[in-house]
């Protein structure tokens, strides 16, 4: 939003030296905006998504969180045991980089 509200200031100032630049920037305000629509509506669903989750898993009895966590090792574990391997591999390299990465 702040990327409009800079253009649409940039379009009035050029509104008043240079009508070629006031045009161009108002054109990049219309091509710009249905981006940063889609984008807002991302993270608010985003948000909603987490508080979703917060509510979920605010018990720690909660069925949710276990059957998650399992769901998620089952599909999830060849790609950890890989970055694990890949992670020893890099530490013993001393490729601290790449063993961050691996972990993270």
């Amino acid at each position: 939003m702040q990327i409009l509200f800079w253009d649409g200031v940039d379009t009035v100032n050029y509104g008043f030296t240079d009508r070629y630049l006031a045009v161009y920037t108002f054109g990049l305000m219309m091509h710009k905006s249905p981006i940063i629509y889609k984008e807002c509506f991302r993270l608010i669903d985003d948000v909603a998504y987490l508080d979703e989750i917060i509510e979920n898993y605010d018990s720690a009895e909660s069925v949710k969180i276990y059957t998650n966590l399992i769901d998620n090792l089952i599909w999830n574990l060849g790609d950890i045991l890989k970055n694990l391997i890949e992670a020893r591999s890099n530490l013993n390299d001393r490729l601290y980089f790449e063993y961050g990465k691996n972990i993270g």
